[in-house]
């Protein structure tokens, strides 16, 4: 391969399009993709020249490159991660243009080199002028490499069509760019520029989808997981709740999780059965979620409810549950259905976690729960069985535990959480 410098050149063309946030939407993402990499042990610096954002790849650390471009590619904010060979245009220096054309057809050539042509295969050129006081068309630029390539390399043919190689050419003010393989990431906006969320974390498919896509609008998100016994680190559901926010944490940055057991609830709930068990559940859980979004800083809760899925996710008893809060609850699946969302976990890799089987509330819920509910009625049953609500809720979190992971390790250890939610 040829010996000239190496970049990553990150194209975000959500971010483009943002007037006056662009700037510090620029400088978030290049925060993220730097801590990402980090995580990796990689300490290369992410730089920017107006809209451009790329990555400077040490000369001794290109071995890394793959394991880099697989970090990056879960960094919200980028849509494509461009692996590129670099001939600097510094500024002050007056290149002419004539030998930054020598240069470009000579790294050109020694990229077609070092892909062999199979039988019956040819190549093409994509040329893009970035800068258009560049003096060379891209007409004229595609023509003279192409020539080159023709020439100097055992490629005898050019395929516009189906090339089994592409070779993309970019002049622009700071340097002319070379490629010839893109990355994809999940595109969307950097995490952190869209205030933080607490996810409520069910443990099955829908919540981590609902989450990573909060995540994809530059929401910064922590987690609260119900458990149905005093929270052990090591248990089952603890284990499975656990993994999702680790998995979820190569997309999110920094994440903490707070496991909170429901026992209390569970207590002044037996014997009862009305058919509304699901709708006090979540009336329980979400308060939990909003002490813990308010002593986080986060401004709403985010759930994977898809409306009618369930019971509990009919309009009526979603409207019964958020009666019950101060904080606005987002849903963002709601009109999915759920081939859409386990298509979804299976793309962003929580589908094999989520599949686990671990115990949950379900045995709490009655055998036929009511589809239709009324926030009064709610609120009256709700005063019978559960004298003081805001009590049962602080009885559970003095038990929660909590720990933290970023990038797809754990950071900090569970420990108990009580003096955090006193």
């Amino acid at each position: 391969m040829p010996d000239a410098p190496r970049r990553i050149l990150i194209r975000s063309p959500e971010i483009r399009i943002k007037g006056r946030n662009r700037p510090s939407f620029r400088e978030a993402l290049k925060r993220n993709l730097g801590q990402r990499l980090r995580g990796i042990g990689l300490r290369w610096r992410a730089s920017s020249a107006g809209d451009r954002v790329w990555i400077e790849v040490p000369h001794e650390e290109t071995v890394a490159l793959d394991s880099a471009l697989a970090a990056i590619s879960t960094v919200f904010g980028v849509e494509l991660a461009l692996p590129c060979f670099v001939i600097p245009r510094p500024r002050g220096e007056a290149l002419s243009p004539e030998r930054l054309l020598n240069e470009t057809t000579s790294l050109a050539c020694g990229l077609a080199a070092g892909a062999r042509p199979e039988p019956e295969t040819g190549f093409a050129l994509r040329v893009r002028r970035r800068d258009r006081n560049f003096p060379i068309r891209s007409q004229a630029i595609a023509e003279s490499v192409g020539r080159a390539i023709l020439e100097r390399t055992a490629w005898d043919r050019v395929d516009l069509s189906n090339p089994a190689l592409t070779i993309f050419i970019e002049p622009h003010e700071e340097a002319i760019y070379l490629w010839t393989r893109r990355v994809k990431g999940p595109g969307g906006l950097p995490v952190g520029v869209a205030g933080r969320l607490v996810g409520m974390l069910s443990g099955g498919f829908d919540s981590p989808v609902a989450a990573w896509m909060m995540a994809g609008r530059g929401a910064s998100l922590d987690f609260v997981h119900l458990t149905p016994s005093r929270p052990d680190a090591s248990s089952p559901t603890a284990c499975k709740a656990a993994e999702l926010v680790r998995i979820l944490s190569r997309y999110t940055g920094r994440s903490r999780l707070v496991l909170v057991p429901y026992t209390h609830f569970d207590l002044r709930l037996t014997g009862s059965r009305t058919g509304h068990e699901a709708v006090l559940f979540r009336r329980f859980a979400f308060r939990c979620g909003e002490v813990v979004a308010r002593k986080f800083g986060a401004a709403a809760l985010a759930t994977g409810d898809s409306l009618s899925q369930v019971a509990s996710q009919t309009l009526e008893n979603l409207i019964s549950v958020d009666a019950a809060l101060s904080l606005p609850v987002l849903r963002p699946l709601v009109g999915l259905d759920k081939v859409a969302i386990m298509d979804r976990a299976q793309r962003i890799g929580t589908w094999e976690t989520s599949a686990v089987p671990a115990k949950d509330c379900c045995a709490l819920i009655a055998g036929s729960p009511r589809t239709r509910s009324e926030p009064e009625r709610i609120a009256e049953l709700e005063g019978r069985l559960f004298p003081d609500p805001g009590e049962v809720v602080e009885l559970s979190l003095q038990e929660s535990v909590a720990g933290a992971f970023q990038w797809g390790e754990e950071i900090e250890a569970f420990a108990p959480a009580a003096d955090r939610f006193a």
